[in-house]
């Protein structure tokens, strides 16, 4: 009887490890690794918290080095009185989780008005960015990847 208890113990013990190492295995595949996601390219605002403001525009974010920002490339409820190239992410700085940042959030007074915000990578694709507006309201906005813009012939 003691064999048959031990025994059942052992694969009580042995299961019971299988179902952490699966649990823990299956939560690595629901985020993007981090260290393998770029922010570089292009993003299309598709959801807002802020009565879509600037909701379909895109942005290009350059290279992330000490300077990392990302340009307005195309305006769309332009709420924010945002000009085609304004920088509207700065400062770009790579974290654990994602990224933070100082989100452009008006230009319609003499200068530009950052406040702080956060990136949460979705997928390899997609992104939330989680701030306030202007107002100290919460803001979080949504941004898939975007092909890249073409660009007309230069002119002469």
């Amino acid at each position: 009887m003691q064999q048959t208890n031990s025994c059942m113990k052992k694969r009580i013990a042995l299961a019971a490890t299988f179902a952490v190492v699966l649990a823990m295995g299956c939560g690595l595949f629901k985020r993007v690794p981090h260290s393998s996601f770029s922010l570089n390219g292009n993003w299309t605002m598709v959801t807002t918290t802020d009565d879509d403001a600037l909701l379909g525009s895109t942005i290009t974010v350059t290279p992330l080095d000490a300077d990392g920002y990302a340009v307005v490339s195309t305006l769309v409820n332009n709420a924010y009185c945002v000009r085609p190239n304004d920088i509207i992410w700065k400062d770009i700085v790579s974290v654990s989780a994602g990224f933070t940042l100082n989100n452009l959030c008006n230009s319609c007074i003499s200068s530009l008005e950052y406040r702080p915000a956060s990136i949460l990578i979705l997928t390899a694709d997609s992104l939330k960015l989680s701030g306030s507006t202007r107002s100290g309201k919460e803001l979080v906005q949504t941004w898939r990847r975007a092909a890249a813009l073409s660009v007309g012939p230069a002119r002469k």
